[in-house]
């Protein structure tokens, strides 16, 4: 057999070595990939819902959880420390469009000129370990998580509900977080980048958690200040949120003051709530909050109750009925056409896979 023959006969065979043993190096045995979402929509009654004071019938989003879904993983990298990420995509149901736009730049927030993003409600990755949790991308705020354990049933979806995300923000952009939980105690700091050129305050932010948690009660302090895009006004938040479960039990309660340092446009929002299982399926809750505004002056109280039932461990039913009443100069919610009062029911169902 010639040289160039045996030579390129090696070749070959050196290759196909190098590819079945590729081949056969198996997965790693500690990553792992999670394809999930939420489905949650209902028929909605509402009234005062235009400037005439006007009467609504829809199909609607889902009170209390907006539909979603996802991409999460893992890996381990050594006994005590993961790699992990999270890929989340908000979505309309009624009309399939992507969810969390954002007109303008701001407060932590960059522009999304209005458009839906693909990975609005989170997109992060990070490495965590016995000395906690470090991740990078758009989050929750502290502020966020602090205060959904204020709420009975976490940080509301609908505006009729929501109040404590107005002031702390949902989810900011460019965000570095750092979390730790040690025998009890809980720790939250996070620094948002506002990535303007020559002004590193321009829509910048920073916050603060701090909590702790014994057997069924819990509470967590927080600060927060996130500043507008151009870097000339900063909204301060603190407050905190506290929760306990007995039995078939859970009261939670809440506190937030929030101020605009250059308009001087000061919030202070109190919010309650209280739930019961009478069946393991079956959840009642009853909620509400005040929110006294100083600077132009105004208030908004808001009441809401629901009962929750689950057909499975995947799906369940649910009825809501909420309440809301504006007045002074308070701002309108974008749902509420008059000043005054406002009533909503929903029927809902909700699905997670």
């Amino acid at each position: 057999m010639p040289f160039a023959t045996r030579r390129r006969l090696g070749y070959a065979a050196a290759c196909l070595s190098f590819a079945s043993s590729a081949l056969l190096v198996p997965a790693s045995a500690h990553a792992e990939v999670t394809l999930y979402g939420l489905i949650d929509t209902a028929i909605r009654y509402e009234t005062n819902a235009n400037a005439s004071d006007g009467k609504l019938f829809s199909a609607s989003q889902g009170s209390f959880t907006g539909s979603r879904w996802g991409i999460k993983g893992t890996e381990k990298l050594a006994p005590d420390l993961e790699t992990f990420f999270v890929l989340e995509s908000g979505f309309s149901l009624d009309d399939g469009t992507s969810l969390q736009g954002t007109k303008s730049a701001g407060f932590g927030q960059a522009s999304s000129n209005g458009a839906g993003r693909l990975f609005g409600r989170q997109a992060f990755v990070g490495v965590r370990g016995s000395y906690g949790a470090l991740s990078v991308g758009r989050q929750y705020s502290l502020g966020y998580t602090a205060m959904g354990a204020a709420q009975i049933f976490n940080n509301p979806n609908l505006d009729t509900l929501i109040v404590a995300s107005n002031y702390v923000g949902s989810r900011l952009d460019n965000t570095v977080k750092y979390t730790l939980d040690a025998g009890g105690f809980s720790l939250g700091t996070a620094y948002t980048f506002g990535n303007a050129a020559s002004d590193t305050h321009a829509n910048s932010g920073v916050g603060v958690t701090a909590g702790y948690t014994a057997g069924g009660v819990n509470g967590t302090l927080l600060y927060q200040r996130l500043t507008s895009a151009d870097g000339t006004q900063s909204r301060n938040t603190f407050g905190f949120s506290t929760g306990a479960a007995f039995g078939a039990w859970r009261a939670t309660a809440g506190y937030l003051h929030s101020q605009l340092t250059e308009v001087e446009t000061r919030s202070n929002v109190m919010l309650l709530g209280l739930s019961y299982n009478p069946l393991p399926a079956l959840t009642l809750g009853v909620g509400g909050f005040v929110d006294w505004q100083a600077q132009p002056g105004g208030k908004r109280t808001a009441v809401y109750g629901m009962a929750d039932y689950q057909l499975s461990k995947r799906t369940d039913v649910y009825l809501e009925v909420d309440h809301n009443n504006i007045s002074g100069k308070y701002t309108l919610i974008a749902s509420q056409g008059t000043y005054g009062s406002k009533v909503g029911v929903s029927l809902g169902l909700r699905h997670t896979f």
